[in-house]
């Protein structure tokens, strides 16, 4: 019966390790700043792509598809197959996630508010010799309670200045994506 209790207890400390292991990225109903505040760049438009990994490394092609909404905000539609990423997170599963976006700055860092389904995912934005890359917090980046756009300002400065190693999800990192040139017909 001793033996038993033991099990119990490790199964269940396996089960709360790999939920924290695996988490999701980053969701709020709250974003970094009340109104975007930062003008669109004309360099992140256009058509991108990059191949990743899911949990079972299946490789997946995933390209991006950036337009202007307005002066403040961008439309991105990401395109590829998404069911066997985390499937559980994914906003969801159809071939296909469209969402709007504004960048905010944090630090001297470019952090993206991406909307999709009523949900705010919180990530690092990179441009780099003509590559984006889009890397999404994890769900665990901090343990505090977010209550407002504020606190949600807070917590990601906090994370940045503490952190020699940012916490990303990287299942869903879109790193280093080319820009798809289009071939005239």
């Amino acid at each position: 019966m001793k033996n038993l209790g033991h099990i119990l207890f490790a199964l269940l400390g396996a089960v709360i390790m790999l939920t924290t292991l695996t988490g999701c990225p980053y969701n709020s109903i709250y974003k970094i700043d009340n109104e975007p505040q930062n003008y669109t760049d004309d360099t992140y438009l256009g058509k991108w792509k990059t191949t990743i990994k899911d949990q079972d490394s299946i490789a997946h092609d995933i390209q991006l598809d950036i337009t202007r909404k307005n002066d403040f905000e961008y439309t991105i539609v990401f395109t590829g197959s998404f069911y066997n990423i985390k499937a559980q997170c994914a906003p969801n599963k159809k071939d296909s996630i469209f969402s709007t976006a504004f960048m905010s700055i944090v630090g001297p860092k470019q952090i993206l508010n991406i909307e999709a389904n009523g949900r705010i995912y919180i990530a690092e934005f990179k441009y780099e010799n003509d590559q984006i890359s889009i890397l999404p917090l994890a769900d665990h980046f901090t343990s505090k309670f977010i209550k407002s756009n504020q606190d949600l300002k807070n917590a990601v400065t906090f994370h940045y200045k503490t952190r020699l190693f940012p916490l990303y999800d990287d299942l869903f990192c879109l790193r280093n994506m080319t820009r798809v040139i289009d071939q005239p017909i």
